[in-house]
């Protein structure tokens, strides 16, 4: 038995509490990603995560380019009939 239905191809969405914030304030980062497994956030200041729905203060000011990316980890499952 293999399962070769298509399978539906990551999107990837986030949102934040806040989009202005002081120097040393925390944003709380919101994924609203569908069908992926795995992500990792991009704070634009060299700061990273992996995780779902990260937390990040920022100690500089200026303006940040966040990027989330996101994989679709796929398992396939065969089995085989024995006689």
């Amino acid at each position: 038995i293999t399962n070769s239905e298509p399978k539906p191809k990551p999107v990837t969405a986030f949102s934040m509490d806040k989009s202005v914030a002081k120097k040393g304030e925390i944003i709380h980062f919101i994924n609203e990603s569908q069908n992926a497994s795995q992500y990792e956030w991009d704070f634009g200041d060299g700061n990273s995560s992996t995780e779902l729905n990260p937390s990040h203060q920022y100690t500089s000011s200026g303006i940040k380019s966040i990027t989330l990316r996101k994989q679709l980890i796929l398992i396939i499952l065969t089995a085989k009939r024995l006689n």
